[in-house]
């Protein structure tokens, strides 16, 4: 059976999340959300100014989740200043660039999160 593009990610996100065993609370306000099996990723930025030098160095922690994870909330996406602690750190939803958060699949079922750390 072939498979679009889309499909096949669907699929590889599906098994991501089915390997991935661990959890994160997603708060807004007074509204905390636990969300199971997020996919991880990290971004590094680096800001040059002329002639190559770096100026800024920033480690962004991304994760990657199903759009229903954040159906309770209004709007049902991230946006700038909700809280996601994982692991003991506090991260705070952030842009990269001009957009918090990327659509992952063409049928938007599962969205990656811009996030810095605030707290360790």
């Amino acid at each position: 059976m072939a498979y679009d593009l889309s499909t096949r990610l669907d699929i590889l996100g599906t098994r991501m999340k089915d390997l991935n065993q661990t959890t994160l609370s997603y708060i807004r306000e007074a509204t905390k959300i636990t969300v199971t099996s997020p996919t991880l990723g990290k971004v590094d930025v680096n800001q040059l100014a002329m002639y190559g030098i770096v100026l800024v160095t920033e480690k962004l922690q991304d994760f990657i989740f199903d759009t229903t994870d954040l159906s309770t909330l209004t709007p049902p996406t991230p946006k700038i200043g909700d809280k996601i602690i994982w692991n003991g750190n506090t991260y705070q939803v952030s842009s990269f660039g001009e957009e918090v958060f990327t659509y992952m699949t063409s049928s938007r079922n599962r969205i990656r999160v811009h996030t810095k750390q605030t707290t360790a």
